[in-house]
């Protein structure tokens, strides 16, 4: 193909603007997230208590009739300040992940059982469901990008046979 030697310089001139103008626009977008991520607050929480026990009479409130005992045992809440920090590269290349706050919630032995409303115990042939575990990670965006769900949730839930 001929092209002559104006064009080609034309060519050129623009082949140059054009690098040069992306080359200003990555360090300028690196700069930004690297203000970003350093200006990005995050908070630890960690929360372990001892969870109430919610007992659900049936219709009526005589002493005999059947309740419903949910002992949510313990349950603990925290963040995942590393899934955050395992999202930024050294090169500060930036997973999804990093727009998410997580928290992980569990529940450690959490027992269903059916008993007389006058009880106020558990025992072990009232149970419907015995020292269970249950886990929840949880995220929130941080961000506003309708790209980007606004809650991510992923809940752990053993086999009931």
């Amino acid at each position: 193909v001929f092209v002559s030697s104006a064009k080609k310089d034309a060519l050129d001139v623009i082949e140059e603007v054009t690098s040069t103008g992306l080359d200003t626009f990555k360090q300028q977008a690196s700069n930004s997230l690297k203000y970003a991520i350093g200006k990005k607050k995050t908070f630890h929480i960690a929360v372990d208590i001892q969870a109430p026990t919610l007992v659900v009479p049936d219709q009526s409130f005589s002493p005999t009739s059947p309740a419903l005992v949910v002992d949510l045992g313990r349950v603990a809440i925290s963040s995942n300040i590393e899934a955050k920090e395992n999202a930024v590269t050294d090169d500060f290349h930036v997973s999804e992940e990093y727009f998410y706050d997580q928290f992980n919630i569990s529940v450690h032995n959490l027992r269903v059982g059916l008993i007389p409303l006058s009880h106020n115990v558990l025992h072990p042939h009232d149970l419907l469901l015995a020292d269970t575990e249950l886990s929840l990670a949880l995220q929130k965006c941080t961000i506003n990008v309708p790209t980007l769900p606004d809650i991510k949730a992923k809940i752990n839930v053993p086999s009931i046979s």
